[in-house]
């Protein structure tokens, strides 16, 4: 067996199809190199882009720590500010307390000088009124306000007795507790005379006794809260009664007129209220004495009807005190009241029914009742003379006379 000689072979001029397998190889490695040119070029690409993209990161990544930079600078700032700011308001509230303690004293010592200079004012208020000699009422405006009470009183006691119930008086029986308690009030303020007749006329009372009988009581009351210190006891009452009289007859007028009135300003009065009350009432036991009995509508009725008069009444009443107590310094005023039996004198006295009569011609006639108040004013004090002044105003009286002319004109007088 022979073996073929390669070496013969491989030195051999190549035939067509080895110079074929030849020409692929080449062009095999031609491309290959090409290929791996390609390649390389696009990896240049990449390399520049992914640079070019570092360069833009390290760029934004410089201009982020600038920012931040910036911005540590500005918290820094702002934390500052802030300290400081902390620091003012610390500081302000600080001062603020001290002026709230500030205010709070300047307060308590505005209070103390407001306190004291009101407490000053009074003084001064009072001072004046101690020293001051003039007054906001003159004789003419007390003299009219007693007018006008005189004329109020009048009117109601006139209605009144138009309005009495005179058909239903049934006698008291003489000798009861009740009748006895009775009489004993309405004699505290009518004359007894006066309440005597009242129980007598039984179903022939005249109106004009009773418009008499009302006209003298409420003007006695009036007269008696007028002069009236305060609405304490008796004891209380005379007893600042007997001190004002003493200090009349001790001390300058000055000092007694102001005495009065500070003294009456501070003593506890008898309201409007409880004033027209006590009217009430004394009507009310008059309308008893006469007989009316209590229980009946008429009693009521009568009363209730004149209601708002008797609170007029009422009112003038404690103006009228309060003017001639309080508010006049230069002079006391007195209301005037006569009492039953004494003589009637003309230059101090009126007639109620108006009638002219000549002491000179005319016997001494004896004084009823009083109607009206009449005013004095007194100014200084006589030891000798007592009280010193001037009648600004008659009272006006019924007479003895005129009583007996006016029981003998009935036609059923017996």
């Amino acid at each position: 067996m022979s073996f073929p000689n390669w070496r013969s072979s491989s030195s051999a001029k190549p035939s067509g199809m080895a110079r074929s397998a030849s020409t692929a190889s080449q062009q095999l490695a031609a491309s290959s190199v090409f290929d791996r040119w390609n390649r390389g070029e696009v990896s240049q690409e990449r390399i520049k882009g992914r640079r070019e993209t570092t360069l833009e990161l390290q760029t934004r990544i410089a201009q982020l720590e600038v920012q931040a930079t910036n911005r540590d600078r500005e918290l820094g700032e702002v934390t500052h500010l802030l300290q400081k700011t902390d620091q003012r308001a610390r500081n302000a509230e600080k001062r603020a307390q001290e002026l709230q303690r500030d205010v709070e004293t300047l307060t308590i010592a505005h209070n103390t000088d407001a306190t004291l200079l009101a407490a000053r004012a009074a003084e001064l208020r009072d001072a004046q009124f101690y020293l001051s000699k003039t007054d906001s009422l003159s004789d003419e405006d007390i003299r009219h306000m007693l007018e006008t009470l005189n004329a109020t009183i009048f009117q109601y006691a006139a209605q009144f007795a138009d309005d009495f119930p005179y058909d239903a008086i049934t006698p008291l029986v003489n000798g009861t507790q009740d009748k006895e308690t009775i009489r004993r009030k309405v004699k505290q303020w009518v004359a007894h005379d006066l309440v005597d007749r009242l129980e007598t006329a039984n179903d022939r009372l005249d109106p004009i006794l009773v418009q008499i009988t009302l006209q003298s009581g409420i003007a006695s009351m009036a007269k008696y809260i007028i002069m009236r210190w305060t609405a304490g006891t008796h004891e209380e009452n005379e007893t600042l009664t007997s001190i004002h009289y003493e200090l009349m007859r001790t001390e300058p007028w000055t000092v007694v007129t102001r005495w009065r009135s500070l003294t009456q300003r501070g003593a506890q009065q008898l309201d409007m209220q409880r004033v027209s009350y006590n009217i009430m009432s004394l009507i009310g036991k008059i309308m008893l004495l006469c007989g009316v009995d209590r229980g009946t509508d008429s009693t009521a009725i009568t009363i209730g009807k004149y209601e708002s008069r008797l609170q007029a009444i009422a009112k003038q009443i404690t103006d009228l005190k309060k003017a001639m107590r309080e508010d006049v310094l230069a002079c006391e005023f007195m209301p005037h009241y006569v009492r039953g039996q004494e003589y009637f004198r003309p230059t101090t006295m009126e007639d109620s029914f108006g009638r002219h009569i000549d002491p000179t011609t005319e016997p001494m006639d004896r004084v009823f009742c009083t109607t009206e108040l009449g005013l004095y004013r007194y100014e200084s004090y006589d030891k000798h003379r007592g009280l010193l002044g001037t009648l600004l105003l008659r009272p006006k009286v019924v007479l003895l006379s005129a009583l007996r002319e006016l029981e003998s004109s009935k036609p059923n007088n017996v």
